[in-house]
């Protein structure tokens, strides 16, 4: 059974043909009507016994391929949403159930030193292992005790070592927050408090990795909330890491040199003076006055 027409060619009675996107134009003098069926694209049309052409290419048609509906996304991506609510509640939970709120305390950590300090001789790679998944559990979720883990990194591990695994531990947990707000809700975020955001995705624009550094090294800004605003911007994912590993170093540095005066100290917001914090903050904004300097060299320079 022959397929109605779909297409009307004018057509030369010479062979003389030219196809341009699609559209057949003729160079003779006399034209006729061509009345043609589009074909499958196997099977080629015969016109005037000699030429023949596919109808699709002809006709300039392509074959798109099948867009995702958009309701099996969305289910996708609720299912992810759900599934990172129900892993922050157990862990939530879990938290205050076992009451590790109380437990991470500097009293806690000073009456048990010396059973965390034989645990640590014996196990090492254990307790190295143990203290990064704990350090990174708390900083994704934001739990507290921060400052006490850090402490008590530098007097299980020492200053230096304990710097590197309070920093492992600290870029891991904020990487998975920053995964989880860009891949997970991002999207959500962005449809409710988009205007708002304008002004914090603008400096990522520029130089993501000085505005980053910057934020990690002033101790004023809540570390939770940078993870979840940056995981909002276009920033990469390697350029996020470096940044934010670097920009707590000093800070971990701090805290875990004061833990190796475990017995001394009185309490953790003895550590963070007003001095040390003065120290880095004005220690965070060098980044942000070479960006200053940086976009006003560019602006006297083009004056100029």
């Amino acid at each position: 059974m022959e397929e109605k027409p779909s297409t009307v060619l004018e057509q030369s009675i010479e062979p003389r043909v030219e196809c341009h996107g699609g559209f057949r134009k003729e160079k003779g003098p006399k034209r006729k009507r061509v009345e043609r069926t589009c074909l499958p694209l196997d099977r080629p049309l015969k016109v005037s016994g000699e030429h023949r052409f596919d109808c699709a290419f002809e006709a300039g048609f392509s074959v798109p391929e099948t867009p995702s509906p958009p309701e099996v996304q969305h289910k996708k991506t609720d299912g992810s949403f759900l599934v990172f609510l129900a892993v922050l509640a157990v862990v939530v939970a879990a938290f205050f159930y076992f009451d590790l709120g109380s437990r991470l305390s500097l009293a806690t950590l000073q009456e048990n030193r010396d059973t965390l300090r034989q645990y640590t001789d014996a196990h090492y790679p254990a307790a190295v292992l143990l203290f990064i998944l704990f350090y990174g559990v708390q900083t994704a979720f934001a739990l507290p005790g921060a400052a006490v883990m850090t402490l008590a990194g530098g007097f299980l591990f020492g200053t230096l070592a304990g710097v590197v695994y309070v920093n492992i531990g600290a870029t891991s947990g904020a990487t998975l927050t920053f995964l989880a707000t860009r891949y997970v809700f991002a999207e959500s975020i962005r449809q409710r408090f988009g205007t708002r955001l304008t002004a914090f995705s603008a400096g990522f624009s520029r130089d993501p990795f000085r505005y980053l550094l910057s934020l990690r090294l002033i101790p004023l800004f809540p570390f939770f909330l940078v993870n979840l605003a940056c995981g909002l911007t276009e920033v990469p994912l390697g350029t996020y890491v470096v940044a934010t590993a670097i920009g707590i170093l000093p800070g971990s540095l701090v805290y875990t040199y004061a833990g190796r005066q475990m017995a001394t100290l009185t309490s953790v917001a003895d550590i963070a003076s007003p001095r040390i914090v003065l120290a880095l903050a004005l220690l965070g904004a060098l980044p942000l006055l070479s960006i200053g300097y940086s976009r006003w060299k560019e602006q006297h320079g083009r004056s100029v």
